[in-house]
Parts: C-alpha cells; structure tokens; sequence
C-alpha cells in the first residue's frame, strides 16, 4: 500500500512548485527568460493543471470508498449462506459426489477473503485506495467465479428443491447477479481513480513540460541570471521539487 509520506510529497510538489512561481512573480523584469516554457504563464498553467489534477484525484477517493463499502455489505451474507446450501444439498436425495463437489466449490467462496469495508478517513491517500483495491480485486473475482460454477451446478441437479426461498437456484442467481453490479460498480469507481492519478502525474511528472522539470529549468535560469551564491537562487533552491516513488 503507498504510504501517506509519499502521496504527501505530492501535495508538498505542488506547494512547493507554487512558491516558485510566486518567488518568480515577485521578481518582476529580473524574471525574464527567452524559454517561454519557463515564463510565468506557462508556469501558472503548469500549476494549475498539477492542482487541478490533484484535486480530482482526491475527489475520485469519495465513490471508490463508498463502492467499496457498498460491495462489502452485499457480500456479508454469502458464506452463512452457502453453509446453508451444503446442509440442503446435504439433505437432498442427490449423488455423493455431488455432495462433495457442492462442498468443494463453497469451501472456496467462503474461503477467498472480501474486501473489508474501508474507514472513511479523509487522510488515507487515494494512491494506498487504488493499491488496496487492486491488490484485492482478484480475490473478489474468484469468489464471483465459484459462485457461478455453484449455481450451474446446482441447476442442473434436478434433486436439488429446496423448499426455503433464498436457496432456490433462482433466488440464488438473483443474488449473483447483484454481487456482479456491485463488483462491477467497484471496477469502474477504481479505474476512474487511476485514470485520476495517472493524470496527477502526468502534471507533475513528466518529462517534459510537468512542474518538476519546469521547476529544475527554473531555478537553473536564475542560477544562471544571478549566481549561485546570490540570495535570489537561496530563495529558490530552498523549494524542493523531487520525483515521488510510487
């Protein structure tokens, strides 16, 4: 999971980036380079776009928690439930070896760990979401998996008529087909995460053209115009812009 220092360098990227562009601003016609791509208007478009990006991505953390939360709940009641499907089956004038296929597959689901429901605290980066997430998806996805492979099973044993509602094969394909909405809803919420992230460090990051990079030619042009022993480049070199690990 990506730790709160480093999607904290981030943040301090951006501050950081702007104390530069403010420093700049405030030197007025001693601020004059030929490289437009270091001239305070792209370097005040470069900020915002890297705020920006910032911003939506921490935006983008609201509907993934709330997605993921929501999909935990939904799947809360699955594994009570499929030791009530082994104990029918179990019941039922159905093969032996169908008894322990069933077994098999609820092993399996129960097994498979679901993501937990997420803390809302608005201090958890949305980089440690995004990995959390992903880390877990697979997980999840079998779990789908072996519940389909069970209810096909199931279906096609006629012997297998429970009296109780909820363990129908209908019922149970009801339940499926909401825990794959919900999965699905997880999905689309995480990759709208990553795409705002990945858009995060274009802004920042790339190389050529992101506050970085604008920000290392910077402080070479004033080191350039006024030294490197001139108070001006103090001023500068003291705004740190460094590439965050991820």
């Amino acid at each position: 999971m990506t730790s709160k220092k480093s999607e904290t360098g981030h943040v301090v990227n951006i501050g950081n980036f702007k104390g530069l562009l403010n420093y700049c601003n405030l030197l007025g016609a001693k601020y004059n380079p030929s490289n437009a791509a270091i001239g305070i208007a792209n370097m005040q478009a470069v900020y915002t776009a890297s705020s920006t990006a910032q911003s939506a991505l921490n935006a983008a953390k609201t509907p993934l928690v709330l997605a993921v939360n929501d999909r935990a709940v939904a799947f809360d009641p699955l594994n009570k439930l499929m030791t009530r499907v082994v104990n029918e089956v179990g019941a039922s004038d159905v093969p032996a070896q169908f008894v322990k296929d069933i077994r098999s597959l609820t092993k399996k689901i129960s097994g498979v760990r679901i993501v937990p429901k997420i803390k809302q605290d608005p201090n958890t980066p949305p980089e440690a979401l995004i990995n959390y997430i992903s880390a877990s998806q697979t997980g999840v996805d079998h779990k789908l998996d072996n519940l389909d492979q069970l209810i096909s099973l199931l279906s096609a044993e006629p012997h297998y008529a429970p009296s109780e509602t909820d363990l129908t094969t209908a019922s149970l394909t009801t339940y499926y087909n909401s825990l794959v909405v919900k999965n699905d809803v997880v999905s689309v919420q995480h990759s709208a995460m990553v795409i705002a992230r990945n858009t995060r460090d274009v802004a920042l990051y790339k190389t050529s053209g992101g506050a970085v990079e604008i920000g290392g030619r910077t402080k070479k042009y004033i080191k350039s115009v006024f030294g490197g022993d001139s108070m001006e480049y103090h001023e500068v070199a003291k705004f740190k812009l460094r590439k965050v690990r991820k």
